[in-house]
């Protein structure tokens, strides 16, 4: 049968464990939470960068179509070439520990310092599985975060996904033209 000095010691090890597994995971979620938001503003400037391609298309069609006819010089002469396009966010971080205490000597003082020594372990444990809350309410957060971020990836990669299509269609549509008149 174990002995209460065994489960208190037993209890400390395995929050100590439990609490560096919590910090290791809340140090991974936040690293997962700055690449995601290092990824969304690279989806912004892609589709900034789609916008500017999309510009430079209109101006291609708008070159093209005075190439391909009369009418079409006709109407560039009489309207004005289209113009261009632009795009930008951040992130968060954070970890703690904790430590144990000493004691004195002699009979009385020794009982006196086993007593002390039992409650500062349950005292680590209490600290300890504290600590391991607050790491897990903030894994929870950071989930909730990083849900949130990939939320507002969604949309972005459709966008994105639509203006690709787009843009392989109008240049394909240019490159034809191009061989029509060549």
């Amino acid at each position: 049968m174990m002995t209460t000095d065994e489960i208190n010691r037993r209890a400390l090890d395995s929050s100590r464990r439990a609490l560096g597994i919590a910090e290791e995971t809340r140090n991974t979620s936040a690293g997962t939470l700055v690449e995601l938001h290092k990824q969304g503003e690279q989806m912004d400037r892609c589709v900034a960068k789609m916008d500017g391609v999309h510009a430079e298309l209109d101006n291609a069609t708008w070159v093209l179509r005075g190439m391909r006819s009369v009418t079409g010089a006709v109407a560039n002469y009489f309207s004005s070439p289209p113009a261009t396009a632009a795009a930008g966010r951040s992130a968060p971080a954070a970890t703690t520990k904790a430590a144990p205490k000493a004691a004195p000597n002699n009979r009385y003082t020794e009982i006196r310092r086993d007593v002390q020594q039992k409650q500062t372990e349950e005292d680590e444990v209490d600290r300890t599985l504290e600590q391991l809350a607050r790491a897990v309410g903030d894994i929870r957060r950071m989930g909730e975060e990083t849900g949130e971020e990939l939320r507002r990836h969604e949309p972005k990669l459709d966008c994105l996904q639509e203006s690709v299509l787009r843009a392989d269609a109008r240049l394909r549509r240019a490159n034809h033209d191009i061989k029509r008149i060549a």
